[in-house]
């Protein structure tokens, strides 16, 4: 999941043409703030800002792979491999990609497209919606209100029950 909001965290930086970390992370304070209160806002600060630094690693796997390859690699190598130790580019990072595309990555995250594009749609809205509630200025109820109101089910299927989300 994690991985999913460092790309949520980056996509809405792209869409609005920052990353909105200040917004972000007063958003998620105000929604934790009740079940995690040692944290601050620096705190959600910090995370925010680590998760955009991770998502883009992310971004530029899926970009050289397809859509949803920084998915399916799996979790028995440390995160740190595709965080920390590939670089961003460079030979290094050509023999990589190219081993993770001789072993199928983007033919097994092409078949996966449609669930990640899913639930990153959805995990988008709770995003909009959390900075566009606190934007407002509306009580931390509302946010937490919403939250239970548009959790979903583990197969994320908004279309199949016909309910369509909020669009800030």
């Amino acid at each position: 999941m994690r991985r999913f909001l460092c790309l949520v965290f980056v996509q809405f930086g792209a869409e609005r043409g920052n990353y909105s970390i200040d917004d972000i992370a007063s958003a998620l304070w105000i929604r934790w703030a009740i079940s995690a209160p040692s944290y601050d806002v620096e705190h959600w600060k910090g995370e925010v800002s680590a998760m955009i630094e991770l998502g883009s690693r992310y971004r530029n796997i899926d970009e050289h792979l397809g859509f949803g390859a920084s998915f399916v690699l799996g979790t028995s190598l440390s995160e740190t491999i595709w965080t920390k130790i590939l670089p961003k580019s460079g030979k290094r990072f050509d023999r990589v990609m190219e081993h993770l595309r001789q072993v199928g990555i983007p033919q097994i995250a092409m078949q996966m497209r449609p669930t990640f594009e899913r639930v990153m749609e959805f995990e988008m809205i709770r995003l909009k919606t959390f900075v566009a509630h606190h934007a407002l200025h509306i009580g931390s109820e509302l946010v937490v209100g919403v939250e239970d109101f548009w959790s979903y089910p583990l197969d994320a299927s908004l279309a199949e029950s016909d309910i369509n989300a909020p669009v800030f």
